[in-house]
């Protein structure tokens, strides 16, 4: 396997290892800091940066995200083959599956600082929309390939990440577990689409 699967395994593992660490009260100084510094509330945030922050939310929404799906599948198929669209396919859905299962092994609950500018019902470690855009902008990048579309790519994502900050939903570090965790499963499922595509191939990228 290229160095692209090794470094997504240590990035998944390393988003486990901070999901122990957040639920032992390892970060609780730090979210707080920063959930203070960045979280807006409807009283003191003008109502233009409020909107202009929940559309970039929005982006990750699930929703929103099968329709990336969608486009990025047609997109890889057209460009690579259909192998590297199927690798992206499962890829995304074991990742939405496993993010959704961790959220429920670590059982976190979300911050209570200031009110909540958006609606959830789920538990808060790692961050769904991090890990969601993360594992399907990133890894659809990687697949078209170029530097530029990678950045884009990790661009939205972490606006999208911080904007749940900004809207009260999640704490820093879910956030920050989430992005682990889509941007390992994204590694991972490049890799892997590599070697699909190319078997003969040996060579790291």
């Amino acid at each position: 396997m290229t160095r692209h699967f090794w470094w997504g395994v240590a990035l998944v593992v390393a988003s486990l290892a901070l999901g122990m660490a957040v639920m032992a009260g390892g970060l609780t100084s730090f979210d707080r800091a920063l959930f203070k510094a960045l979280a807006m509330t409807q009283a003191q945030s003008p109502g233009w940066t409020i909107a202009v922050t929940r559309f970039v939310t929005s982006l990750g929404d699930p929703g929103t995200r099968s329709l990336f799906v969608v486009l990025l599948l047609c997109a890889v198929m057209y460009r690579r083959s259909w192998r590297s669209a199927t690798v992206f396919l499962v890829t995304v859905a074991l990742s939405i599956t496993g993010h959704s299962v961790l959220k429920e092994l670590f059982g976190r609950a979300r911050p209570t600082l200031v009110p909540w500018l958006d609606h959830v019902d789920t538990y808060a470690y790692p961050s769904g929309h991090a890990a969601g855009a993360m594992v399907v902008l990133l890894m659809g990048a990687m697949l078209l390939g170029g530097r530029q579309s990678v950045a884009v790519a990790l661009l939205v994502v972490a606006a999208i990440g911080l904007s749940r900050v900004a809207l009260g939903m999640h704490w820093p570090s879910d956030v920050i577990g989430g992005w682990m965790f889509g941007g390992g499963m994204a590694l991972i499922g490049d890799a892997v689409a590599v070697q699909v595509d190319h078997p003969q191939s040996r060579k790291s990228r």
